[in-house]
């Protein structure tokens, strides 16, 4: 029993040792460049930041993304929490020195301090060759970090004819396209759908624009299957737009195959309706409602004397009877 009481008294002064050392909170594996947290591509990870108030000093996280020779990284920090702590993101390259690195428009944030709940920071990254980069997250509150990135060097998938892919009637989907300048690589994404629409039903593609996108993104119709002179319609959402519509209209009762082309910069949401009919458009009712009023308003120009007339007769009909003298019963002598 004095054994086991000797091993508890250890237990506990060895506890109280360690806890000015431990970050308030949470153990963390990640708060040096030496044994980072790797953030993979297409991933989410949630964190917490805490006061160290044994060495008083803000805690923090650190992070290693791996880039391959020409891709195109995103990273992107939001603040979560409602609290008053502040939160800051700094970039290392693979010498640990603090990162400059290269930018396009419309998706690098300078601003690297996040002390309001939803701000988010974004930083682009263009490698020139395979290497990786720490993001240091120090601070105080909760926070998400995402990493996405993409081979610009290999077309995607999706932007080519006998690769698109498969729209669903009436089932949104969602996607990005970017674009890329610098030095060392010049590319425009693209994505590329397709959809059988049935004879006697007209097509109409909606494209809206999502999120923090405010690029100009366009859009282009293609029937039969060819992007060669098969262009059906075709249309440009510039930064002040939030939707634009592409229609057609099955005029010979078959089956046709349509491809829907997307080119520009920024993140959008597709939905195709293959059972379109024009006369349930809104608009196009409003339009028909206007028209019967301007076929009508003739009719009732012609009308509206002929009114006046009947109700001229009618007053003075009623003035004249109203005027007439009464006629005076004879008098009659009562005989007793």
């Amino acid at each position: 029993m004095r054994r086991i009481g000797k091993l508890l008294a250890a237990f506990f002064v060895l506890m109280m040792i360690a806890v000015p050392f431990m970050s308030s909170g949470e153990v963390e594996p990640n708060d040096s460049m030496d044994f980072p947290q790797v953030l993979d591509n297409n991933e989410t990870v949630s964190g917490e930041l805490n006061l160290n108030w044994s060495q008083g000093e803000d805690d923090r996280d650190i992070f290693k993304i791996d880039i391959e020779k020409g891709d195109l990284s995103f990273i992107r920090v939001k603040k979560t929490d409602t609290g008053s702590g502040t939160i800051d993101i700094d970039i290392y390259d693979e010498d640990r020195e603090l990162y400059g690195g290269n930018y396009y428009y419309g998706y690098y944030d300078s601003d690297s301090t996040l002390s309001i709940a939803g701000q988010t920071y974004t930083r682009s990254f263009i490698a020139e060759k395979d290497t990786f980069y720490f993001i240091v997250i120090s601070g105080r509150g909760e926070y998400e970090i995402t990493h996405e990135g993409f081979d610009v060097n290999d077309p995607n998938d999706d932007d080519v004819l006998g690769d698109s892919i498969e729209l669903g009637d009436e089932e949104p989907y969602e996607g990005k396209v970017f674009r890329i300048s610098s030095d060392e690589f010049e590319y425009e994404d693209s994505d590329m759908f397709h959809i059988v629409v049935d004879s006697r039903d007209d097509l109409r593609i909606k494209c809206e624009r999502e999120g923090w996108s405010t690029g100009t993104l366009t859009v282009k119709l293609f029937k039969g299957g060819s992007s060669e002179g098969d262009l059906v319609d075709e249309a440009t959402m510039d930064s002040g737009d939030d939707h634009i519509v592409l229609e057609d209209t099955n005029d010979d009762y078959v089956a046709h195959s349509y491809y829907i082309l997307i080119e520009g910069e920024g993140n959008y949401t597709i939905t195709a309706d293959s059972n379109y009919n024009p006369f349930s458009n809104t608009e196009v009712t409003i339009l028909l409602i206007m028209m019967l009023s301007m076929l009508c308003l003739p009719i009732a120009m012609m009308l509206i004397p002929v009114v006046i007339i009947v109700i001229v007769i009618i007053v003075i009909v009623r003035s004249q009877k109203k005027n007439k003298p009464e006629k005076k019963k004879p008098y009659r002598r009562k005989v007793k």
